[in-house]
């Protein structure tokens, strides 16, 4: 009984006083030898450092308990330690070792009759295949754990599965099919009361819209999944739509509109530390300055995008700025370090398997071959 008051202080996301009552209750289930008590006060404590995304303590944490665990025969406790090291696994993007640690658990799971176990290991496999951009395996593995969910009556756990397959759809440019699995998946949400899941949906089908050129019904999606977000107090989701909000309105050349949305969503993604979106959005905000031939703000800001790119390891990012930076110098008869800039994002294209970006360069580089009467070179670049 001792862990309860510190499981329900959790449960209301006041960690740290569920922390203190944890320990509390560790060290006196320890102190009459219950080794139970004290395990399960452990894997607590580290489910909720996992939660503060204090990963290597929770990982410290959750080991130790899997451990205790095994020592007395608990093999579900076990089993639901190696999940949540898997989870923490893919949280940090080293999906090998989270595949091993999900797959063990499934296994320990489904030897203990844990059903619902077994079905989120399932989910989660299948999620980091889609990560991975493994979208055959990740669909095989989301269908059986949505008819796991739907078998044990789980439906947010089904709902789940259903808006992942949905992204998926997206991500393979099979439209119609994703709305369809994410407007049911947003009503599945809904129903359970789960309203971030509602937005998640919301939002991916603003980028659905987004991307079939329907900007109006986008926005629409997007300011209702902004205010959702808004509303629960994601400050990452509400700071994502306003970027898509800002990009739309780029796209629709309402630049001025644009740049303010990007602005307030690039200091929302610095307040919570995601230095990507800030990136992204100052790429967004540069190419918008391009776009107004305002060449020397543009520059700035392209280069510092791809300087934040790099240092967050991402190489796209980074390529597509150099791809906007010599397309400036191209602009401004500076073709030397226009051949420098578009041949070294090509490189990265390349490196990174983007085709079409590398193509383009390819093209804008035989477009300086033809403007320096670089005609044989020209003709092989195109």
């Amino acid at each position: 009984m001792l862990a309860n008051p510190g499981d329900i202080y959790r449960m209301l996301s006041q960690y740290e006083d569920a922390k203190v009552m944890l320990e509390q209750a560790k060290e006196q289930f320890e102190g009459i030898g219950d080794r139970l008590g004290a395990a399960q006060c452990l894997q607590r404590l580290g489910d909720i450092c996992s939660m503060l995304s204090q990963y290597e303590d929770a990982k410290v944490m959750l080991e130790q308990a899997k451990e205790q665990f095994e020592g007395i025969g608990d093999r579900l406790g076990a089993a639901q330690c190696l999940q949540s090291l898997g989870d923490i696994c893919g949280a940090l993007s080293q999906y090998e070792d989270a595949k091993v640690m999900l797959e063990q658990a499934k296994e320990q799971f489904e030897g203990v009759g844990d059903r619902l176990g077994a079905a989120q290991c399932l989910r989660i496999l299948g999620d980091i295949c889609r990560m991975l951009s493994q979208y055959e395996d990740a669909k095989v593995m989301l269908e059986q754990a949505k008819e796991q969910f739907e078998g044990i009556g789980h439906r947010l756990g089904a709902a789940r599965c259903l808006q992942s397959l949905g992204d998926i759809c997206r991500m393979l440019s099979q439209y119609e099919d994703a709305k369809v699995m994410l407007e049911q998946a947003k009503e599945q949400f809904e129903g359970v009361g789960d309203r971030l899941g509602a937005a998640q949906c919301l939002q991916i089908l603003g980028d659905i819209y987004r991307m079939l050129s329907q900007y109006e019904d986008a926005k629409v999606m997007l300011e209702q999944a902004k205010e959702q977000f808004e509303g629960i107090g994601d400050r990452l989701g509400a700071a994502q739509c306003l970027q898509r909000l800002g990009d739309i309105c780029s796209m629709l050349s309402q630049y001025e509109d644009a740049k303010v949305m990007l602005e307030q969503a690039k200091e929302q993604f610095e307040g919570i530390g995601d230095r990507l979106g800030a990136a992204q959005c100052l790429q967004s905000l540069g190419n918008i300055c391009r776009m107004l031939n305002q060449y020397e703000d543009a520059k700035v800001m392209l280069e510092q995008a791809k300087e934040q790119f790099e240092g967050v390891g991402s190489r796209l990012g980074a390529a597509q700025c150099l791809q906007s930076l010599g397309d400036i110098c191209r602009v401004l008869s500076q073709y030397e370090d226009a051949k420098v800039m578009l041949e070294q994002a090509k490189e990265q294209f390349e490196g990174v398997g983007d085709r079409l970006g590398a193509a383009q360069c390819l093209q804008r580089l035989g477009d300086i071959c033809g403007m320096l009467s670089q005609y044989e070179d020209a003709k092989v670049m195109r």
